[in-house]
């Protein structure tokens, strides 16, 4: 199934390249995603880059949500913390915050098999298939109220909600789940894995996502899920520390499209994001709003984090960065905010 991003081409004209382009495949033991780049790492070309440098916009790696609202007339969905930020991402003010994702997941009752899952795509938002061998297997850094399943997406292979996969057991601290491939299976006793044998060579060269999932099965099934790190086999760590959180509120509209709504329900929220702007004077860097407890980052084109601080005041010197384009982040308990600065 083709999935939209939560965050897609208009970024590569919006903002700056977050780090430098990767290409090929990544073998075992490297981390891909940590919580500072809403961009998961898969290591294919254009990682990262313009629409200039890559003849269009980057949709590698990015993440969203699915339920069985649209292809099944079911009523599961996804709520986030936070409305969509100026660039239409779910996923950015999350990890301006807290540096993790988590969302709740809700399963309901009209249709008989409910799902609803998040995931990202390997090469693009088209899902082409990729050959992920090479990375032996994956692991994630996660917590779950409800267990829930890592799947392989590949869909133009088995070609129904069957899937390769494998069971990551509820848990309410940060825990590690590393499995290669042999350890991933799919169902025989039900569609196409019952109509035909297939084998996890079969489905690593020609994986479209990788995906979490939980299952209803027709009943309302509630679960709170974070996800910390994700990585190939052996890359991940069970160091993350759970924060202070906004309520989940946001209902997407399952689709994982920003163009048509952001949030279709918006419950009133304990903590929500206040409108922060930036104005550069000379070196000198102002924000309009209430920053006051926030923390700011500014930030290279090449990714790298070249001043970082709280802000008690409304101002920053910037007289010790050289000149050229940075990314401005502020993030706090009511803040988030990223804008494009040119430093002259």
């Amino acid at each position: 199934m083709k999935k939209k991003l939560l965050f897609s081409a208009v970024l590569a004209s919006a903002t700056m390249a977050m780090a430098a382009a990767a290409t090929g495949t990544p073998g075992a033991g490297v981390l891909m995603f940590d919580g500072t780049n809403q961009q998961v790492n898969t290591g294919e070309s254009c990682m990262y880059e313009y629409e200039d440098a890559c003849g269009e916009a980057s949709t590698m790696g990015y993440w969203y949500d699915y339920d069985d609202r649209k292809a099944n007339k079911g009523d599961s969905y996804t709520l986030y913390p936070y409305e969509q930020n100026e660039y239409k991402s779910f996923i950015q003010p999350m990890l301006d915050d807290v540096n993790y994702l988590y969302l709740k997941q809700v399963t309901g009752t009209a249709y008989e098999y409910s799902f609803v899952g998040l995931g990202f795509n390997i090469v693009d938002e088209d899902q082409t298939p990729a050959n992920i061998a090479p990375w032996t297997g994956i692991c994630v850094t996660y917590t779950s109220d409800k267990p829930v399943y890592l799947e392989l997406g590949a869909d133009a292979l088995i070609d129904d909600y069957n899937a390769f996969r494998v069971k990551l057991d509820a848990a309410t601290t940060p825990t590690v789940k590393n499995a290669t491939w042999a350890d991933f299976a799919c169902d025989a006793t039900w569609g196409s894995c019952k109509a035909k044998t297939y084998t996890i060579d079969q489905v690593t060269a020609a994986t479209q996502a990788i995906k979490i999932k939980i299952e209803g099965k027709g009943k309302i099934v509630e679960n709170e899920l974070r996800v910390f790190q994700v990585g190939t086999a052996g890359a991940c760590s069970a160091t993350a520390t759970l924060k202070s959180e906004a309520t989940p509120f946001c209902k997407s509209d399952g689709d994982g499209s920003f163009i048509a709504s952001a949030c279709i329900s918006a419950i009133p929220v304990t903590k929500s994001a206040s409108r922060v702007s930036a104005n550069l004077v000379g070196r000198t860097l102002s924000f309009s709003g209430s920053v006051a407890g926030a923390s700011v980052e500014i930030i290279s084109l090449q990714g790298q984090v070249m001043l970082r601080s709280a802000l008690p005041t409304n101002s920053l010197n910037l007289s010790s960065l050289n000149a050229g384009v940075y990314m401005v982040r502020v993030a706090g308990r009511s803040v988030n905010m990223n804008q494009k600065i040119l430093l002259k």
